[in-house]
């Protein structure tokens, strides 16, 4: 009897939680599925503004392959980074590698992890043609089932800055399909 009621003390308060304190937490990477906190940001992401991120896997799950594309009012989109990002089970998070505005001699390379919260933090080490360096860190959080937000952040003297006008808070939206 003490059983049954105890069990129907905490139904009742498992029923009576907001709906956003019974959400599951998010996947975590596993040796079996290393991608699986990663899988929500696969897809086709636009912004105002003309940025545009394609974010896929590569064969059997092997890597992510990411290209993001700009385009100005003056300028047609093309192609402002791309590369891949690889499973590395000793540190437990992606290494990357990305060649910026190709051609140019610039690289971004670091990693990808998630957070418990379900976000994924990009930390960025940029290695211009002339071998300067800079530290950028870029913040991806869902918002939706198709929806995100970014920041693109740069590290200075005095703490993190947007590195544009804007990059603190750009929305995200998947293109239906993908």
């Amino acid at each position: 009897m003490i059983k049954h009621i105890l069990m129907t003390a905490a139904l009742t308060a498992l029923l009576s939680m907001p709906a956003a304190a019974q959400q599951q937490s998010p996947p975590v990477a596993s040796a079996g599925n290393p991608y699986a906190p990663y899988d929500w940001l696969i897809g086709d992401w636009y912004a105002e503004g003309g940025l545009r991120e394609l974010i896929t896997y590569g064969p059997n799950r092997s890597y992510i392959r990411f290209s993001a594309f700009i385009a100005t009012k003056d300028e047609p989109q093309h192609l402002h980074f791309e590369g891949i990002a690889v499973w590395n089970a000793k540190t437990k998070m992606l290494d990357y590698l990305f060649a910026v505005e190709p051609g140019s001699g610039v690289q971004e390379n670091g990693t990808y992890r998630a957070e418990a919260d379900g976000s994924i933090i990009r930390e960025v080490e940029l290695i211009d043609a002339s071998g300067n360096t800079g530290t950028f860190r870029q913040t991806f959080r869902r918002t939706g089932p198709d929806s995100a937000i970014t920041t693109v952040m740069r590290k200075t003297a005095t703490g993190w800055e947007p590195t544009f006008p804007g990059g603190e808070k750009i929305e995200l939206q998947r293109r239906p399909g993908n």
